[in-house]
Formats: structure tokens, C-alpha cells, sequence
């Protein structure tokens, strides 16, 4: 599995946003964002994010990061961006295993457990 190119490759025939992952040690975003290359005068502020969560294990829209990033001037969340956001929901929660593998790597935590547990790591002085 390759997160990038195949997140880039269910948006690829899309015409109107960017792609914007972010991983952290909980899960990933994937924030769909209006170009700024495009004439709308809305841009700045169409921002959809999408959320793997890693704890829970499955996928959603988060309220608040949509309330803030998003304020649509005319439609909404148009028929086009819900096919998107499905898509892309559908790809996250087929793929949790691997998402957690990735983001188990951005928490420091995970990574000292795995350092002291893997014989193939340096030793390095891990207290704890």
C-alpha cells in the first residue's frame, strides 16, 4: 500500500481540489481544498476534512474542522464532493490496518516500544 498514490489516484479525475494528508500517531486527515487557482470567490474557506481515526477505527467527517474550514458561500457539499468523500472513506476504513501500522510510527511512544522490542534496531538508551 502506498497512502499518497493511491489517495491521488481516487482524486484524479477531480477538476476542483487539492489533496492535503496529514498523519499523526492517532490517524490521518485528508483534507480536500477548493485550488486557489480557480476563479470562486469562496476558496480560502472550502475546506473538507476527512478523518481516519486510528482509536476508533473507523472514519468521519469531524464537525468542528468542518465548521471551521468550511463555510460554503452558495451550495454546500455538492453530489460530486459526497462521491469523492465516500470514495476516499471507503479506501481509509478498507485499509486500517496498514494506516495504523503508518501512524503507530508518528507517535513517539510506539516507537521507543518498538526500538526496545526489535533486535534489528541499534541499541540505543531507551529509559523506562
Amino acid at each position: 500500500m502506498d497512502l499518497l498514490k493511491d489517495l491521488a489516484q481516487i482524486v484524479k479525475n477531480d477538476k476542483t481540489h487539492n489533496l492535503i494528508a496529514k498523519v499523526d500517531g492517532e490517524g490521518i486527515t485528508v483534507f480536500l481544498d477548493y485550488d486557489s487557482n480557480l476563479n470562486y470567490a469562496h476558496v480560502e474557506t472550502e475546506i473538507i476534512p476527512i478523518r481516519y481515526d486510528t482509536l476508533e477505527e473507523f472514519c468521519y467527517i469531524p464537525m468542528d474542522e468542518l465548521k471551521e474550514k468550511f463555510c460554503p458561500s452558495e451550495y454546500g457539499i455538492e453530489s460530486d464532493e459526497i462521491k469523492l468523500i465516500s470514495n476516499i472513506m471507503d479506501y481509509l476504513e478498507s485499509h486500517k490496518k496498514e494506516i495504523n501500522d503508518i501512524c503507530e510510527m508518528y507517535d513517539l511512544e510506539s516507537r521507543i516500544e518498538i526500538m526496545k522490542d526489535d533486535v534489528n534496531f541499534p541499541p540505543y538508551h531507551v529509559e523506562g
